[in-house]
């Protein structure tokens, strides 16, 4: 006859696997050894008193810890200043770069002397033979007259269109210049083609501005300007006393030094 009694013993024994058993399956289970699932796991630092803080991270992946830093990113406000520059304005000046209230000469372009101020028996001419010259003579590559200084026109002869008209001189004008300190001079400007119409008797004539245009009236040979300062407004002969007795002064002594005053 079979023996019947319950083995006790047998009965923990199993109970034990099984509780066993049911512990390992779970242990895998959760911690994923049994099928090589990632774990992730992230500790963050906010550290908001210390901008420069990094962010670090922990990876375990199959059982490898990977640990990164990142630079947080950061913004700064650039401040750029520009120093103030003071601006120089020039000095207004003519084309030229000269003062318009000082003499100049009357003609523009490549100017060349013909005949010298109070040149003395050297010229062929028969009528200029042991005399002076009390002007300068001048051509041109430009025939257009201009004014030596401001200056108002005092004395004028115009219509002129042949020889022997106008005292010799065909058509002239007289420009009366007051000097700095106040003293006066004139500039003649003789055997002249045309005169410009602006000049008129009492017109203001400007440094630089149209007088008329070179030509031969009167007694000349060639066309030509016979120009003068004097000291007054006569109209001086070709005598054998010398330029400076009967009030004519060189022109070339002028140019760029004596001062007018705007009229």
């Amino acid at each position: 006859m079979p023996d019947t009694t319950p083995d006790f013993a047998a009965r923990r024994m199993r109970a034990v696997l099984l509780v066993l058993t049911v512990a390992i399956i779970s242990y895998f289970a959760f911690t994923g050894g049994s099928d090589g699932a990632a774990q992730l796991n992230v500790a963050g630092t906010d550290d908001a008193a210390s901008p420069s803080s990094a962010t670090e991270a922990t990876v375990g992946v199959a059982g490898v810890s990977v640990q990164s830093t990142a630079a947080p990113a950061t913004t700064r406000a650039v401040t750029t200043t520009v120093p103030a520059v003071a601006a120089t304005a020039a000095p207004a000046t003519t084309a030229g770069g000269t003062d318009p209230l000082v003499f100049r000469k009357p003609l523009n372009g490549t100017v060349n002397v013909t005949l010298e101020w109070d040149c003395y028996d050297c010229v062929d001419w028969p009528t200029l033979r042991d005399k002076h010259h009390p002007a300068v003579d001048y051509l041109s590559s430009d025939t257009t007259i201009v004014a030596t200084a401001d200056g108002v026109v005092v004395k004028m002869n115009t219509g002129c269109g042949g020889q022997g008209c106008g005292n010799s001189l065909g058509n002239w004008v007289f420009l009366k210049h007051t000097l700095t300190d106040g003293s006066t001079l004139f500039s003649f400007y003789a055997h002249m083609a045309e005169i410009a119409p602006a000049v008129t008797q009492g017109a203001c004539i400007k440094t630089g501005q149209k007088v008329g245009v070179v030509g031969n009236t009167g007694i000349a040979s060639a066309a030509h300007l016979h120009f003068a300062i004097q000291t007054n407004t006569n109209l001086l002969d070709y005598t054998s006393a010398s330029s400076t007795t009967v009030g004519s002064i060189n022109p070339e002594s002028l140019y760029g030094k004596t001062k007018v005053k705007s009229c």
